[in-house]
């Protein structure tokens, strides 16, 4: 199996009736031994938040995988979440 290892960055906005809150996610995904499938891992921190959630500060560790046979993404957000 050949080593692949592609970085991704993404932006998260949550919107709702009492503000929104902004994630923002480093992860790398990594090719297996079948290349449909990828292994996510990385981090998360919450950067920005409005209204209700303007004082929400977090951060914590996502891992997942991805398959392009069925073209789904699937990905756990776990970590500490607070309020100021």
């Amino acid at each position: 199996m050949r080593s692949y290892r592609e970085f991704r960055f993404a932006l998260l906005l949550f919107a709702g009736a009492f503000g929104t809150f902004t994630v923002e996610a480093q992860i790398t995904e990594t090719l297996t031994a079948d290349p449909a499938i990828l292994v996510n891992e990385g981090r998360w921190v919450i950067v920005d938040g409005t209204g209700a959630y303007a004082t929400l500060h977090g951060e914590g560790e996502v891992i997942g995988i991805v398959n392009d046979t069925l073209n789904l993404i699937t990905r756990t957000f776990r970590g500490v979440v607070h309020f100021d």
